[in-house]
């Protein structure tokens, strides 16, 4: 029984994700034929030129051109294109893609912090309904990388907690937090700074608001007294002796 559950279980998640590939690789297209050819917006060009500068010069910051906001979007574009022979142009043309990877990631990230398959892919789905979200992660910039990290960042933290009874797996999830974190300044600095900044806040209005909740719940628990009846036996040759009859508590 337990193996034909954990079967159908796994039936149901690869179709939810066939499910949503299927959606994103709609949401690419959409974006690739909307022009009707392909595009690159002026912070695309902007991240295209310093990867073309990687490659002429051999440095991970050009002289010629390049970003002041990080280096690793060029460096990755750069290593794409030696890798695969293509243009760093043909990359940032066709890099909507990258919203495949990027709902994968969300998927895992949703389900590690709902724990439900099905709502998580009702939150991938809402997700990539976000114009705010889903038009940076479809052009050539930097912000597709910038929410891998920060999604991949979340998941780790999630898995840090749950494994704060795991010595060894908390000091592997700790070390791979921070490693993302530093390749997520690398990425973009003021992305980075605002995520660790809205990080930071989270935490400490999280601690605030279960002071004040435990605060609340003390200072309305009402004063308890105790109170107790006492039998007295008959003295005896050393004095009296005295037996408890009942003890109950009584609040004011």
């Amino acid at each position: 029984m337990s193996m034909q559950r954990t079967s159908k279980d796994n039936s149901s998640t690869l179709t939810l994700l066939t499910l949503l590939l299927a959606f994103a690789s709609l949401l690419a297209l959409y974006w690739l034929i909307r022009y009707g050819g392909p595009i690159v917006d002026g912070d695309g060009t902007r991240l295209t030129l310093p990867a073309e500068g990687i490659i002429v010069e051999g440095n991970l910051i050009p002289k010629l051109h390049s970003y002041n906001s990080g280096y690793q979007y060029p460096a990755l574009l750069a290593i794409i294109s030696q890798l695969s022979g293509s243009s760093v142009q043909l990359i940032q043309l066709n890099s909507a893609v990258w919203i495949l990877v990027l709902s994968l990631v969300a998927f895992v990230v949703y389900r590690e912090l709902l724990e439900n398959d099905r709502i998580a892919f009702l939150a991938v789905v809402i997700l990539l309904l976000l114009p705010d979200f889903l038009f940076y992660i479809l052009r050539g910039s930097h912000e597709k990388i910038t929410w891998f990290f920060a999604l991949l960042l979340l998941f780790l933290l999630s898995r840090s907690y749950r494994s704060s009874h795991d010595l060894p797996q908390l000091i592997i999830y700790t070390c791979l937090f921070y490693l993302v974190l530093g390749a997520m300044v690398a990425n973009n600095t003021f992305f980075a700074s605002t995520f660790i900044a809205a990080l930071g806040l989270s935490f400490a209005g999280g601690d605030i608001a279960l002071s004040w909740v435990s605060f609340s719940r003390q200072a309305s628990r009402p004063e308890q007294k105790i109170s107790a009846a006492y039998v007295f036996d008959q003295p005896g040759r050393f004095g009296c002796r005295i037996r408890i009859h009942s003890l109950h508590l009584s609040s004011s």
